[in-house]
């Protein structure tokens, strides 16, 4: 995911003085219509927003051939840290696991995400609220027309699916995406878990499509989005395709068919 949301830490403005203190509990402010990104290899919806003088931007990811959307919150540095913020929206909390850490850029800027179920998910959409909270402070957004920009998000998702092989009929006819049996974490050996020297350009994180055949095994693996590092790629294709084991894909008859899964692994930087 890194270098997508480089993308998105190049429009955040660095806000206030360091020695500022940001207020308990603010409302941000619009200051653009959504911009809706249709990359190769993933949807983006964003959305910039002033807090003060601050600026602020809400992302929404729909997770390709799963049932999960990322809600991200990039955040100034001078906002404070809301690692496990608890999100709500129309005052009642979704996600139980609130906001995570995802990544830090040299500015200091804090990329947040939660993935939220797809109950979850619709009760945002219906309120087009989104709320921030922890430790006493809170941020609130208006998210005015995401319901319109949910269906650019649907769009782009049948186009980056076709592109990966699954034409709109099967689209259709799909009830479920592969499974994997268990997380990613438990097919990585201990040698390989250890830390690696960043280079220049390098996030660390591998991103790949594997086709899962109807009797549960990857048929193949194709890189969709680099670490920057060839070995991390390749062992992460050796991973999803020769360790992981999946439930398959179902259409509408109950019958296991041949389908898509996108994966990533975040190999831990040094």
């Amino acid at each position: 995911m890194f270098r997508g949301l480089l993308q998105l830490w190049a429009i955040a403005a660095i806000g206030l003085p360091a020695d500022a203190q940001p207020s308990p509990n603010l409302q941000a402010q619009a200051k653009a219509k959504w911009l809706v990104d249709y990359a190769e290899d993933r949807c983006l919806a964003s959305h910039a927003y002033q807090v003060g003088d601050q600026e602020w931007i809400v992302a929404i990811e729909p997770r390709p051939t799963t049932v999960e959307t990322s809600v991200m919150i990039v955040a100034p540095a001078q906002a404070g840290n809301f690692d496990q913020a608890r999100i709500f929206t129309a005052g009642a909390p979704i996600s139980a696991a609130g906001m995570s850490l995802d990544g830090i850029d040299a500015g200091g800027r804090r990329l947040y995400a939660a993935a939220l179920s797809p109950a979850e998910y619709a009760r945002l959409l219906s309120t087009g609220s989104l709320r921030v909270e922890t430790q006493g402070r809170s941020v609130a957004f208006a998210l005015d027309e995401v319901s319109a920009v949910q269906k650019q998000l649907d769009l782009c998702l049948q186009d980056l699916l076709s592109s990966w092989g699954l034409d709109l009929k099967q689209q259709a006819n799909l009830t479920s995406f592969p499974v994997i049996e268990r997380g990613a974490d438990s097919y990585i050996r201990g040698g390989e878990a250890r830390p690696v020297s960043a280079k220049f350009g390098m996030s660390g994180n591998t991103t790949v499509l594997v086709q899962v055949g109807s009797d549960g095994r990857a048929k193949e693996c194709t890189v969709i989005r680099s670490s920057g590092d060839a070995n991390l790629d390749v062992k992460t294709c050796r991973i999803y395709v020769d360790r992981a084991r999946y439930r398959a894909a179902r259409d509408r008859a109950g019958k296991a068919v041949d389908a898509p899964y996108v994966a990533s692994i975040r190999w831990t930087k040094d």
